[in-house]
């Protein structure tokens, strides 16, 4: 869909991990507006009661009764914890979340803003002709804190179950997190041998003929942004000064 040739600059429009609400607050105001978009699927969360540790931790922190722990910055734990290896990330998101009182297994209700997408959902964009899927690994974790075997168990089962979701073998993949070192060159060998073409990041900028399609640049637009920053990044290809 994004490949046709044009010397006009064009833009994809991409959601990641695969929210509920991508489909009951985007895919309306998509179909109204007739564009398309892909949405990128941790696919081990798909059809179930499960989410991402990191909306546990937000939300055992948001209801936590521990007021000396109330005025800990969720995003700045976040960035902290994201630097670890993925199983000691988990083992400390766990303590945490016991910690103020939560519960990591708890299952997450359809109404909450945590809830994952179901296939139900999933089949109806896909009939809408508006809406593709990428793979997002299986269960979100940031590929260069697993060791190799983890990251092709990852790569592996989130491509083949999108193919199945859509019955397409054209796959695209977002990297967990996106950062620079995010991801590695195992990563990069991974997706080749998943058959995967293209891969986007999330480090800013523009793309052309010069850009490695396994390294595709995004611009994350932030929720709270007015009409003029967004307008400057997309013009710019930069957000750091925003």
């Amino acid at each position: 869909r994004y490949q046709q040739k044009t010397e006009k600059p064009q833009a994809a429009l991409t959601f990641d991990d695969g929210f509920r609400n991508n489909y009951e607050n985007a895919f309306p105001i998509l179909k109204k507006l007739n564009i398309p978009a892909t949405i990128f699927l941790s696919t081990g969360f798909v059809d179930t009661k499960k989410t991402l540790w990191s909306c546990r931790l937000n939300k055992a922190l948001y209801e936590t009764s521990a007021k000396e722990l109330q005025s800990i910055t969720f995003r700045k734990l976040q960035t902290e914890l994201k630097t670890l290896p993925n199983s000691r990330l988990l083992e400390h998101c766990f303590d945490i979340i016991e910690l103020v009182g939560g519960n990591m297994d708890e299952a997450i209700e359809e109404q909450s803003l945590y809830c994952m997408l179901d296939r139900a959902a999933i089949d109806d964009m896909l009939r809408s002709g508006l809406i593709d899927f990428g793979a997002h690994t299986n269960d979100h974790v940031i590929l260069s804190r697993v060791p190799q075997s983890e990251q092709y168990l990852q790569i592996s089962k989130s491509v083949a179950k999108v193919q199945e979701l859509k019955g397409d073998r054209n796959v695209i993949f977002a990297y967990p997190n996106g950062t620079e070192g995010d991801y590695d060159h195992t990563s990069i060998q991974e997706l080749e041998k998943a058959g995967v073409e293209y891969a986007v990041t999330t480090k800013p900028g523009f793309n052309n003929h010069l850009t490695k399609p396994l390294e595709l640049n995004r611009i994350a637009v932030g929720g709270d942004w007015r009409l003029g920053l967004f307008k400057f990044a997309i013009h710019t290809g930069q957000t750091s000064n925003i």
